[in-house]
């Protein structure tokens, strides 16, 4: 899984070199990836032998509960304007959050 996750690191970097955008743009970009890449990984962990497709995605159910509000809070952090303000974030257009 950490290669999986440093080739998506670098993908992103790449785009961000390509792309002209704003610095806090850039920034919540990375910090997006990094937050969901993170709940990605609780998924991906939970057994050493088996994949999760043998496992089944909603099998343990306050793992995905825990994931969806860990995406719905990376939404909220990104979106409204006061969490906006506490950690720095910019809203992203919807070609940026394609990125994420």
């Amino acid at each position: 899984m950490t290669d999986y996750v440093s080739i998506r690191d670098l993908g992103v970097a790449a785009v961000i070199g390509v792309h002209p955008w704003e610095r806090e743009t850039e920034q919540t970009l990375v910090f997006s990836v990094l937050c969901l890449t993170q709940l990605a990984n609780a998924v991906a962990v939970r057994s050493e032998s088996l994949p999760i497709w043998k496992i089944g995605y909603f099998s343990n159910r306050p793992l995905v509960a825990a994931v969806a509000m860990g995406v719905a809070l990376q939404a909220a952090v990104v979106y409204v304007p006061p969490l906006q303000r506490l950690f720095g974030t910019v809203p992203l257009g919807p070609g940026e959050a394609l990125v994420v």
